[in-house]
């Protein structure tokens, strides 16, 4: 087995084991059900609705979607938030690695990140909006704006 099916393994196997474990023992759990981009000043084509489903859990978030290239991708990150409305409004800063880019122009297997955020909810549903700065030359960011559902498991 190659490297990158060992990576795509583990990072499937932390994504289910985070969700079995946090449906388990979580007070409140966040599902993001789909997220669409736009990419600043793009000089190219790019897919921009992603089909993601992630889970998190604390400060611990992680997805599975389409990539701006039209291929199958994992990202995991660790959220630092401030709350600016009582449950309903954070910023924060995302910090987190994410695969599934090798072999696409010049991107490694894996790459890092970090990307500032603003988070909403009323009640249930939310919404957030991260930003991205570009790896290549085709855009100069990515704005990523996310649906969310809260769970409170209690």
């Amino acid at each position: 087995m190659n490297i990158k099916n060992i990576i795509k393994y583990k990072v499937i196997s932390l994504f289910f084991s985070l969700l079995i474990s946090t449906s388990l023992q979580a007070n409140e759990v966040e599902l993001v059900l789909d997220a669409v981009s736009h990419h600043v000043n793009a000089t190219a084509q790019f897919t921009e609705h992603h089909n993601a489903f992630g889970a998190g859990y604390k400060n611990i978030e992680v997805m599975t979607f389409i990539n701006s290239f039209g291929v199958r991708s994992y990202a995991g990150d660790l959220n630092i938030q401030h709350s600016l409305v009582n449950d309903h409004l954070w910023v924060g800063l995302k910090v987190g690695a994410v695969y599934g880019y090798g072999g696409i122009e010049r991107y490694p297997d894996v790459m890092p990140y970090v990307a500032p955020y603003v988070k909403g909810y009323m009640g249930g549903l939310g919404v957030s909006m991260m930003a991205l700065p570009s790896y290549g030359q085709k855009a100069d960011a990515v704005v990523i704006f996310m649906a969310r559902l809260r769970l409170n498991l209690q």
